[in-house]
């Protein structure tokens, strides 16, 4: 009987953590998007495939959401950013993507953020090099 009862809770326990772990996933974009959190403020949703920018903007619209501006690059902690870098809140190594921006430079050319090295680049709004990069609206 004693035996029965931990089975029984081993099963809750793992429905339990899949749950809860399905629920997580799901918080960004419904399960099509993956949460990043930046250094020293913030929770984004980035797209899991690389889009122009017109798609980038149309797929955070679409999730609810407003595409980043530069401004998410400023670090309100110094101790948790690295200033050296030009985007620092945003600096985030394990993420090996360009994401798009909603700030414009010039005609037809937007900043963009390379998130594995904190650089900010500018570039053409056409060309598919970059991810969406959300935030609430």
């Amino acid at each position: 009987m004693k035996r029965l009862k931990l089975i029984i809770l081993g099963l809750i326990f793992t429905i339990a953590l899949t749950y809860s772990a399905n629920t997580n996933a799901a918080t960004c974009a419904n399960g099509y998007g993956i949460e990043v959190t930046g250094n020293s403020s913030g929770t984004y949703c980035r797209s899991r495939r690389y889009l122009n920018w017109w798609s980038a903007n149309a797929w955070c619209d679409a999730v609810g959401m407003k595409l980043v501006s530069m401004e998410e690059c400023i670090c309100s902690d110094e101790s948790k950013c690295d200033k050296s870098v030009d985007c620092p809140n945003l600096y985030i190594s394990s993420e090996n993507v360009i994401v798009w921006t909603s700030t414009f430079t010039f005609l037809e050319r937007i900043d963009s953020v390379n998130l594995n090295t904190g650089k900010v680049q500018t570039g053409p709004i056409n060309s598919n090099h970059g991810v969406a990069l959300c935030k609430s609206s």
